[in-house]
């Protein structure tokens, strides 16, 4: 069964790349083009699929989206595409923001990695406006409890800050064993022609 799913999904998307046009005019016999007849059912559509099967399924639609002229309607469609993925972002936030260690659990890692697949695959012709979403999402998450967000650190900065502080304590003599340790190491990666430790 799941190969047949596969097949379905690599073919739809080929025909989708094909003739993309086609699926964003009204056709003769039809009230509405069929882009919007399929988001109208999206949540029965993908209700079967694999998470592998709904980024392809995405992917296909994303190329009909593409194929919109009219920038209201395309921003519409879009909006109509992500709206699963968002509500399932809302709800990963929502439990975050009660209990934060919801974020180390395997399946919201799981679900949070298939919604950015989600984003990739469908969107890639829409770069700025899934930029300007992902960046509103880790404005969100960065941002201090008392504001709403999450409260969690950029790291990269958070690295820095520290690495700061050990080069002024190193500088003023106040680590002690510390400084033992890493002229060790440093002495270690020389000996051993491996060059100079780097931290990234």
């Amino acid at each position: 069964m799941l190969c047949g799913m596969d097949m379905a999904c690599d073919t739809f998307l080929k025909i989708v790349q094909k003739c993309k046009r086609k699926f964003v005019i009204t056709q003769v016999g039809e009230n509405e083009p069929f882009v919007s007849e399929l988001l109208s059912n999206l949540p029965t559509t993908v209700a079967d699929l694999e998470p592998h099967q709904i980024h392809t399924f995405y992917e296909s639609v994303g190329h009909m989206i593409q194929a919109e002229p009219d920038p209201v309607k395309r921003d519409e469609y879009l909006k109509r595409l992500m709206d699963l993925p968002n509500q399932k972002w809302g709800e990963i936030i929502g439990q975050a923001s009660q209990r934060v260690h919801v974020l180390k659990d395997q399946e919201v890692i799981r679900t949070v990695l298939n919604i950015l697949q989600v984003l990739l695959n469908s969107c890639l012709d829409f770069f700025l406006e899934i930029y300007a979403m992902i960046l509103s999402l880790f404005m969100r998450i960065t941002l201090p409890k008392k504001l709403g967000g999450l409260g969690l650190k950029i790291v990269s900065n958070f690295n820095t800050a520290l690495l700061s502080k050990w080069l002024w304590r190193l500088g003023r003599g106040e680590l002690g064993l510390w400084v033992e340790v890493i002229r060790a190491l440093l002495l270690f990666f020389q000996r051993f022609g491996l060059g100079t430790p780097t931290v990234t």
